[in-house]
């Protein structure tokens, strides 16, 4: 992997908006283009990551960021998990479910194994201070946009999912498209009593919009193509997505 001095950057940049590739203006102080595998830096991994100056005090985001010709990542500065992150029409979303151990959190049944695959399960007060600086946890209506933009909820749960990982129901595969590179993925849910269940089945996700004093709103998915819209008490434990802030 390579690391560039500003210098460099500014040529590349340069080089790469002149064969009109598509440049992603990211957090503070970062960017990320899309770079086809022949006009890669790096000719043999299609992968570079930036580096840019020191931010100044009490800025936010990432001293680098990762792009390649197949996807861009992200580092969590708090904990040094890399997160893969997409872009879906006009938002920039993580494409994997968050997994800070944050208070509020827990693993799927207390399995690490469980927090590898699927990322954490948050109740909703967690979740709403739990992505990382530069992201937030959606709100309802920007749930609805990324539903919209993939067909609206009668057929985007099919783009949404990953082509692999949900388990088949009535012999029928629960695996999606991943049309846009989201790959959501059946992290199941929680209860605050300890309880868990349909790891595998289910993918559900707060947003940020509450319901009443006690429900929030969030999204979900199973094996079929819909994404369904509803509301939880906020003890429930859900996964959780990022979304990039504007």
């Amino acid at each position: 992997m390579r690391k560039t001095s500003m210098t460099a950057v500014v040529s590349v940049i340069v080089s790469i908006t002149a064969l009109m590739v598509p440049i992603l203006i990211g957090m503070d102080n970062t960017f990320a283009v899309d770079v086809p595998a022949e006009t890669a830096p790096d000719t043999a991994a299609n992968t570079v990551t930036y580096t840019f100056p020191a931010r100044s005090a009490g800025s936010s985001g990432p001293s680098s960021i990762l792009f390649s010709s197949s996807g861009r990542t992200f580092t969590d500065e708090r904990d040094g998990q890399v997160y893969r992150i997409v872009q879906v029409g006009g938002q920039v979303w993580m494409a994997e479910n968050l997994n800070f151990a944050a208070e509020g959190s827990a693993c799927y049944e207390n399995s690490a194994d469980s927090c590898a695959k699927y990322g954490r399960l948050y109740n909703w007060e967690t979740s709403l201070n739990a992505c990382p600086a530069g992201w937030r946890l959606p709100a309802d209506k920007e749930w609805t946009t990324l539903v919209d933009y993939a067909g609206g909820e009668k057929t985007a749960g099919i783009k949404l999912k990953s082509t692999s990982g949900w388990n088949d129901y009535n012999g029928e595969s629960g695996n999606g498209t991943n049309e846009y590179g989201f790959s959501a993925l059946p992290g199941g849910l929680g209860s605050s009593w300890g309880n868990y269940g349909d790891a595998g089945y289910y993918g559900i996700w707060w947003s940020a919009t509450e319901y009443s004093a006690w429900n929030a709103w969030y999204r979900g998915t199973y094996y079929h193509e819909y994404v369904f819209r509803y509301d939880n008490p906020k003890t429930n434990l859900h996964s959780v997505r990022c979304v990039q802030d504007n």
